[in-house]
């Protein structure tokens, strides 16, 4: 069952992506998206998918918790590199109205919810111009970015996906109602699900993640250890570090909360992505 991972940032691990890599198609998995978060990264984000061009399919953007470090003229850097880069998607982008929004700024300062619009409004309309994927991050804002994605077109033909979902049915509904939006389920979405929870979700609007090398809280590693891909060790912060060999967890973890057998998750989660993103496709 080839499996392919639809959000990652690899580029976080540089050392330890090319092992990464090969620990994943060991275990099936052919293929990631690997999204920047902020015009420094968008250099390695191209590196990886230079390296890896049979596995990396590439997503430009700015993820709206470094906004706050984002130069003036990013909008047409963002656009020069997307063409250059005919297969890559948009994204990291979207809206995160949680405390934690900007604090990884050492001032503390927090990144506006009007920012963070203009700038998800920006990627959305490259998006729609350069007909590509555009990859979302959304915590407690399903309404403000539909809303968002509205104002830019009533649709989205490339796709739009919406990562790590772990909402209510009521808001993943609301964003499934415009076309071409599809939720992509990590291990916080699937984890703990009750069986069946996540069955309203169209299975050809549902992708599979990791988030590696996030995307595995504590409480997740104890509850998967043993079966756990082998990984690099933690990082300064000693959480423990994700990698996307993993996915065949979320599959097994997503077929059950969303009541499908797993080859037909996987065959439908990833024909999903690898229609979606164009790059990443051996």
């Amino acid at each position: 069952m080839p499996l392919f991972d639809a959000h990652c940032h690899l580029q976080f691990r540089p050392d330890d992506a090319e092992a990464m890599v090969a620990t994943a198609i060991e275990r099936g998995v052919t293929g990631a998206a690997v999204c920047a978060t902020r015009e420094a990264d968008w250099p390695a984000v191209a590196a990886l998918a230079a390296a890896h061009p049979s596995f990396v399919a590439p997503s430009f953007g700015l993820h709206p918790w470094w906004l706050g470090e984002a130069e003036d003229g990013w909008e047409g850097r963002l656009k020069e590199v997307l063409v250059r880069h005919p297969c890559a998607g948009v994204g990291e982008s979207g809206v995160d109205k949680a405390a934690r929004a900007g604090t990884r700024f050492e001032d503390g300062s927090t990144v506006s919810l009007d920012v963070q619009v203009h700038a998800l409004q920006a990627h959305a309309a490259l998006a729609v111009e350069l007909n590509r994927p555009l990859t979302v991050h959304c915590v407690r804002g399903a309404g403000t970015l539909r809303e968002a994605l509205s104002s830019i077109s009533p649709s989205f033909p490339a796709g739009v996906v919406v990562h790590g979902w772990h909402g209510a049915r009521a808001a993943g509904e609301l964003l499934l109602g415009m076309e071409g939006v599809c939720l992509s389920l990590g291990l916080r979405s699937v984890l703990d699900a009750a069986p069946g929870s996540l069955s309203w979700i169209p299975l050809d609007r549902m992708m599979l993640e990791t988030d590696a090398p996030d995307g595995l809280s504590p409480h997740s590693a104890a509850a998967l250890a043993g079966a756990l891909a082998p990984a690099p060790p933690p990082g300064p912060l000693g959480r423990p570090v994700n990698v996307p060999a993993n996915l065949p967890l979320v599959l097994a973890a997503a077929a059950a909360a969303t009541g499908v057998g797993e080859a037909e998750l996987a065959a439908a989660a990833t024909s999903t992505a690898r229609r979606l993103f164009c790059g990443g496709a051996g």
